[in-house]
């Protein structure tokens, strides 16, 4: 993988990534969550951890 040549954009890059890897950590724990619960699912995981985020 052949990163830009600017330092500034590859930082970002990397932040992004990390923060798209945390989001998809909540989305998943809170879907092992409802299963042991045994709610059903939620729809739209994404979307809705997406709407939790920017809430915040």
């Amino acid at each position: 993988m052949r990163f830009v040549k600017n330092k500034n954009f590859n930082i970002l890059f990397i932040v992004v990534v990390f923060i798209l890897m945390l989001l998809n950590f909540n989305t998943f724990y809170r879907y092992i969550n409802a299963y042991i619960n045994g709610e059903p699912p939620p729809k739209r995981l994404i979307r809705r951890t997406l709407d939790n985020y920017f809430e915040k």
